[in-house]
């Protein structure tokens, strides 16, 4: 299990891991529960449990208080909408290039459809910052590729921009 330093992105990730391979866990009981939480958080997080010793009343406080602090849904949202908007630009055209702009948008509409966002109606917005991602050269043929659509066919043009992005070169 990867540790949890604190930083908001990577909550969910270790929220759900933990919660299967440990809270979820009936062969565990809270003393070694708190010790798995205790050995896979550092930085802010193993600081927001520090005070904690170790015994089975500790527990479900110790894990309550790292919900508190890192499992507010509007903080959620917001980051993972703070950080489509801020992908890294290209560096070279080509498929690595593309497919990895790809990933970091569907890295984050996954855990925003998780969170109850309707991403169904976000295509626009996705095919938007994704391009704004990629170099001209990589934009200019998606648009040749798209040009034959019809303008009021979304879904199709969405699904054109992830499969272009998957293989452009």
């Amino acid at each position: 299990m990867k540790e949890f330093d604190g930083t908001p992105q990577e909550w969910e990730s270790f929220r759900d891991l933990f919660r299967s391979l440990v809270h979820s866990d009936p062969a565990l009981t809270d003393v070694e529960r708190l010790h798995y939480l205790k050995t896979n958080v550092k930085g802010d997080a193993a600081a927001a449990i520090r005070a904690y010793e170790i015994s089975a009343q500790n527990y479900q406080t110790a894990w309550a208080s790292l919900l508190s602090r890192y499992d507010d849904h509007r903080l959620l949202v917001r980051n993972h909408i703070k950080a489509l908007f801020h992908l890294i630009q290209m560096k070279s055209k080509s498929a690595t290039e593309s497919q990895r702009i790809l990933d970091e948008l569907n890295r984050h509409r996954a855990p925003l459809q998780s969170l109850g966002g309707p991403v169904d109606q976000w295509d626009d917005w996705f095919v938007v910052l994704g391009s704004h991602a990629m170099d001209a050269a990589t934009i200019l043929a998606w648009k040749e590729d798209v040009s034959s659509l019809r303008a009021g066919d979304r879904m199709q043009r969405s699904s054109s921009f992830k499969n272009f992005s998957s293989v452009a070169a």
